[in-house]
């Protein structure tokens, strides 16, 4: 996620910026400087635009982002004072939503994960910076070092299965040499932190004798 601020707009921010890393976000910060806009280096999934105010340089940060990327996710802020005209012009420049300030942050979230439920609908999300599996509705959970191992090897695989011997390669081991019941522990861990959570059923499955499987889509991003 992209965070397109001012320079005036930054310390203001930092409430924000927090509420996002804490719901799961990789949060990258891109500021207004010397009077010209520093862009994202790459294109993301979902940029927030906060220069002040929606009209002027706003605009043609949201045309800028919008042609890197027709899919990226647009949230304009606009300033208390602007007129609906302004923020019309906000929509009609790429910008998903347009919401003055201050905004809730309830309203934001929720605005985020509809953008979320175009861009990958019905898929599970794994989060490799942030070390997050995130649910097709947006619920998210911080999962530890070997969990990420396991669950990106099942992302990896076309089937989302993964055998024993997979498993002990990816922690670098020969099959032979394996602990199994450290794979059996992991497993079980991961399954009682979100069990204890109480966010959705984990689509882990066991493949007995065999490995495991993630039996809804899954990427890694």
């Amino acid at each position: 996620m992209f965070l397109v601020e001012s320079a005036s707009r930054r310390q203001c921010n930092a409430p924000l910026r927090e509420y996002l890393r804490a719901y799961g976000h990789t949060l990258i910060s891109s500021m207004e400087k010397g009077g010209g806009l520093m862009m994202p280096a790459r294109a993301g999934d979902i940029a927030i635009v906060d220069m002040g105010r929606a009209a002027g340089p706003a605009c043609e940060v949201v045309r800028r982002l919008r042609a890197v990327n027709a899919r990226i996710g647009i949230l304009l802020i606009a300033a208390p004072d602007e007129c609906i005209a302004s923020r019309i012009l906000g929509l009609n420049s790429g910008a998903d939503f347009c919401e003055p300030m201050p905004v809730r942050p309830d309203i934001l979230m929720t605005y985020i994960n509809v953008i979320l439920r175009r861009l990958v609908p019905g898929v599970w999300q794994l989060d490799l910076k942030a070390r997050t599996l995130r649910t097709p509705s947006n619920d998210a959970l911080k999962v530890n070092e070997k969990e990420m191992a396991l669950l990106r090897l099942l992302a990896a695989n076309s089937h989302h299965l993964a055998s024993r011997s997979d498993i002990a390669g990816v922690f670098g081991k020969p099959y032979v040499d394996f602990d199994e019941r450290m794979l059996e522990k992991i497993v079980s861990r991961l399954r009682r932190k979100w069990r204890e959570s109480k966010l959705s059923s984990l689509p882990l499955q066991t493949l007995h004798g065999e490995g495991y499987y993630f039996s809804e889509p899954i990427q890694a991003r």
